[in-house]
């Protein structure tokens, strides 16, 4: 009997994303495509000293079901965390830790999308958010981009026509642009937020990720207007978000 899968499924399309991950896993490829890190970059020596130390000075935290909004003690790590980067309203219980930014921004999409809501991203943006949004019913548009990144002239005249239910940005270091969103541009949109009441959704994988001078201050860490979707496994390892 075949299934009878939801409709909301109609119109989804085949992940690229996927299609390249079946080829970077053949021996020899080295692609630049893909933010598939070489592997012996990875800190083994130092995850595997932090797992045995997890599970000899407390196993049960380590193993046992724990609190839907994550592990508390690491919740308070990542609330100093950005303190020490200049947040200032910030505790654990602001805090959700997920397995991946993509969790992150599926919970965004199941409780903030309905059927035909305007979602603003840049254009171009992360393939699989968008595929994430349309699931949920989200009509995307896509405000342009420079070296600079979003064009805030631009993004004002779209928020203003379209009336979002948010808009989706990855202001340092773009995916796949690169592009890194100047200090003006960042309050600029800081105060479009505020201007029309519009939530402002940051998605921040690459901020401590640098050479030379430190990017801007990430739109979240500023006061009361963003939130943001921030992602540790780019640092650490990819499988440590499983």
């Amino acid at each position: 009997m075949p299934l009878q899968f939801a409709t909301r499924l109609n119109n989804v399309e085949t992940s690229a994303i996927r299609e390249l991950f079946k080829l970077l896993g053949k021996p020899g490829i080295i692609s630049l495509a893909g933010g598939f890190p070489d592997s012996a970059m990875f800190d083994v020596e130092g995850l595997r000293e932090a797992s045995q130390r997890a599970l000899q000075e407390e196993p049960g935290g380590a193993l046992q079901y724990g609190a839907t909004e994550g592990y508390e003690p690491l919740r308070t790590q990542l609330a100093a965390f950005e303190r020490s980067k200049g947040v200032t309203d910030i505790e654990p219980h602001n805090l959700i830790v997920t397995t991946g930014s993509q969790q992150a921004l599926d919970l965004l999409g199941k409780t903030l999308i309905s059927e035909g809501d305007k979602v603003i991203v840049e254009g171009p943006t992360f393939l699989a958010t968008i595929q994430c949004f349309r699931l949920y019913g989200a009509d995307i548009e896509s405000a342009p981009i420079d070296a600079h990144g979003v064009q805030v002239d631009k993004l004002e005249q779209m928020i203003a026509q379209h009336k979002p239910k948010f808009v989706y940005l990855i202001p340092t270091f773009g995916n796949p642009s690169g592009a890194l969103l100047s200090l003006e541009r960042r309050r600029k949109i800081l105060e479009l937020a505020v201007k029309y009441q519009v939530l402002v959704v940051e998605d921040d994988p690459y901020g401590d990720l640098y050479f030379g001078k430190a990017p801007p201050r990430a739109c979240w860490r500023c006061p009361r207007t963003c939130r943001a979707a921030a992602n540790g496994s780019r640092t650490a390892g990819r499988s440590a978000r499983c």
